[in-house]
């Protein structure tokens, strides 16, 4: 086999191959999107977390005030 015809034979198999898992994705994808619309109509929507804060809306005063960063949990109950 030439060269030349390895290549075109390589690059029609690499299209083909592509063009299949292409397919297979789209039709994954439908599945998958209409199961995880039923799910989300039968599951309680109340989140978990009623609020969430982050250490690092204290940052300055960590670093201006010198509050020991270990003690974020008494600031952020208070």
């Amino acid at each position: 086999m030439k060269r030349r015809k390895f290549i075109a034979n390589s690059s029609q198999a690499g299209i083909a191959l592509s063009f299949l898992g292409l397919y297979a994705c789209k039709e994954k994808d439908k599945k998958d999107t209409e199961i995880a619309v039923e799910e989300i109509e039968m599951e309680d929507t109340s989140p978990f977390f009623k609020l969430s804060l982050a250490q690092w809306s204290i940052n300055r005063m960590i670093r201006q005030d010198n509050v020991d960063p270990y003690s974020f949990a008494e600031k952020a109950k208070a």
